[in-house]
């Protein structure tokens, strides 16, 4: 009899546990997607609520895509960002939301200045016309 009870009791674990693994898997992937559309002002209050630790815990436990996606929405004008690591982009967001790192600034392209329009000659009009 405890060994009947002790094999159901085994399967209803493991049971629990195979839902526990899809509850986890559900959550990161809803994390992820509300991570992807994270704005700067919103990394700033959460790390001001929760403290660097919880906001480098969040991030960590992201997926790579979506700490990029948060990296590049947040300081898109940044081009050193792309080739480094996760952590290197954890620790960039933490710093930009403690306000110990400001986004990189928006380049603007150099454009050539225009020609000055050539003067008209002065005098009559009338007498120049072919007319």
């Amino acid at each position: 009899m405890k060994l009947k009870a002790l094999c159901a009791a085994t399967s209803d674990f493991s049971q629990v546990l195979e839902t526990e693994q899809d509850l986890q898997s559900l959550l990161a992937k809803w994390l992820d997607k509300q991570l992807k559309s994270t704005s700067l002002d919103t990394l700033k209050l959460m790390a001001r609520a929760h403290g660097d630790n919880e906001l480098v815990t969040l991030l960590e436990n992201a997926g790579e895509p979506a700490v990029r996606a948060v990296a590049k929405r947040v300081d898109a004008n940044n081009r050193s960002l792309a080739p480094v690591s996760k952590s290197e982009l954890v620790n960039h967001l933490v710093e930009l939301a403690a306000g110990r790192v400001v986004p990189v600034a928006k380049i603007k392209a150099s454009s050539k200045p225009k020609p000055p329009k050539p003067m008209r000659p002065a005098g009559n009009l009338l007498e120049r016309s072919k007319y």
